[in-house]
């Protein structure tokens, strides 16, 4: 497996994976009740051609075939402080097709994004998780993430 910066020919696959995504947050965050085809609307706004974004691919050798079986986007994020002006990487996208779950792939996609973090000299790479998304929450939390907070949503208008 090899993982690397996701490109143009990549979009059908992060497609797929971020509709993957859509179906099991549904339960957890309405706004993806909402929307249609999330990825086609998501990946290449986000990651493909944004400088604020940036998605990596992790890709298999399958039958001499090359295939994306999984991706990670993250989008930099300005935080303000007050002692001092810091950008994060926030992860935003996390997907692995279901045939490749409990390989490696989700850990060694976070690990490239954690050392691109490294490598570029950002300081934190943030993220959200649903409350009950516990294979997520277990992931998360064996590479080094704490919990430092709760996100909360409320719908104020249709």
């Amino acid at each position: 497996m090899i993982i690397r910066k996701a490109d143009k020919s990549d979009i059908n696959s992060m497609i797929k994976l971020y509709d993957i995504v859509a179906q099991v947050h549904t339960p957890f965050h309405p706004i993806y009740k909402e929307v249609k085809n999330p990825g086609k609307i998501a990946i290449p706004k986000n990651y493909i051609g944004n400088p604020n974004g940036v998605a990596f691919v992790a890709e298999i050798n399958e039958n001499g075939k090359k295939v994306v079986v999984g991706f990670a986007g993250v989008m930099f994020k300005y935080l303000p402080d007050t002692f001092e002006t810091r950008y994060t990487l926030h992860l935003t996208d996390l997907a692995v097709f279901p045939e490749y779950r409990r390989k490696g792939v989700a850990t060694a996609l976070l690990q490239e994004i954690i050392e691109y973090a490294r490598k570029h000299k950002i300081k934190y790479v943030t993220l959200d998780v649903a409350l009950g998304n516990h294979p997520a929450l277990m992931l998360y939390k064996s590479l080094g993430f704490e919990q430092l907070s709760m996100n909360m949503i409320i719908k104020a208008s249709d």
